[in-house]
């Protein structure tokens, strides 16, 4: 490799593919509101 080149590394993980990870990550599931807004409250820790 040249010292003029570059080298670019894209990861695309997002624990989507590898679901016994996903929840050691995030532990249980939980229940959101099926609107828009209930889950923008829901993501913003409000009651």
């Amino acid at each position: 490799m040249g010292e003029d080149e570059r080298v670019v590394c894209l990861t695309t993980g997002h624990l989507l593919k590898d679901p016994d990870e996903a929840y050691r990550a995030g532990g249980e599931p939980e229940d959101v509101p099926n609107d828009t807004e209930g889950i923008l409250t829901h993501l913003a820790g409000e009651p």
